[in-house]
């Protein structure tokens, strides 16, 4: 029998865009209800949108992400060596449920816009 994925349960009207530059990282701050400063047991269930990360790169080129726990003043920041969301491709990954914020940034003189949606499921 096939692993099948669990399908993806958005935190609904909670999706934030970034655009992606070269002349630095940017970053967004998730939904409070996407961030709990105390993690949920392993195998409690939901947690509410915590654990999981839909990043979509509605652009033709490569956005290189990073996501963990920021404040407004050192907030999280993307390098180009962080993971590559390629252009026009969609990931689902896992996050730690205190993890509060998401950057990304681009290489050469490239541009592109990410859409990042907390929720739960969409990953085997």
């Amino acid at each position: 029998m096939a692993n099948l994925p669990c399908p993806f349960g958005p935190n609904s009207l909670k999706t934030q865009p970034i655009s992606a530059t070269y002349t630095g990282s940017t970053y967004a701050t998730f939904d409070a209800t996407d961030v709990s400063s105390t993690p949920t047991p392993a195998n409690s269930g939901p947690s509410g949108g915590k654990s999981t990360i839909r990043i979509v790169n509605t652009g033709t080129k490569t956005a290189f992400v990073l996501w963990g726990v920021g404040t407004t003043t050192v907030p999280v920041a993307a390098t180009t060596a962080c993971m590559p969301i390629i252009g026009g491709q969609t990931g689902y990954f896992t996050k730690a449920e205190t993890d509060n914020q998401i950057a990304a940034i681009t290489g050469g003189s490239d541009t592109t816009t990410l859409y990042i949606t907390c929720g739960e499921g969409g990953i085997l």
